[in-house]
């Protein structure tokens, strides 16, 4: 069991907290954030059968979609 501890414990210093890691969780804040207007998921967190719907799929959702208001700057 101890070695399952040691071994979160690395891949939290060596990966999850590693410079280009906090640099895409940004940019993934960033795009949501844009995204927002257009997607409403301040509302989804509020509505629990919309919250269920909401997967890692949305940064697809984000990518693919048409809408110009989403082409960024």
């Amino acid at each position: 069991m101890k070695e399952v501890y040691k071994t979160r414990y690395s891949l939290f210093k060596n990966a999850y907290s590693h410079r280009v890691c906090r640099a895409i969780d940004h940019m993934i804040v960033d795009a949501l954030l844009e995204a927002n207007p257009v997607f409403h998921f301040e509302e989804k967190i509020f509505n629990p059968a919309e919250y269920l719907n909401v997967t890692d799929d949305i940064l697809s959702l984000i990518e693919r979609s048409r809408n110009p208001a989403l082409k960024g700057s």
